[in-house]
């Protein structure tokens, strides 16, 4: 079984590195936001939606809105590619209750 090899298909590959991106200590700034609660922190400004948009869905545990995270975003673009400006709040009044108490004994312990 398989697919139909036809005249457009793909049949050479060429080698070479991907290009290098931005990558990010969440738990670091997570760590950040927690010490200065409620004052929005510029994260990055004109990299990709999809990086925003992980940190607006929970996709990145360490910035996870039911621990009380907040996302803004500014400068959207709509054209490829798309990239915006992140920014990020801590708000203890937004974590949910059933992990207040976890986050207050790790800070406590100051891990």
């Amino acid at each position: 079984m398989g697919r139909k090899k036809d005249e457009d298909s793909i049949t050479e590959v060429k080698w070479e590195q991907p290009p290098e991106g931005a990558t990010y200590d969440w738990t670091a700034i997570a760590n950040q936001l927690r010490e200065n609660p409620l004052k929005w922190a510029k994260v990055f400004e004109k990299d990709r939606v999809s990086v925003s948009n992980a940190v607006r869905q929970g996709s990145v545990m360490a910035v996870h809105p039911d621990l009380g995270f907040e996302v803004r975003t500014a400068n959207n673009t709509r054209e490829p590619p798309r990239t915006c400006t992140l920014y990020l709040r801590w708000n203890p009044d937004r974590v949910k209750d059933e992990l207040r108490e976890t986050i207050r004994t790790s800070r406590q312990k100051g891990t």
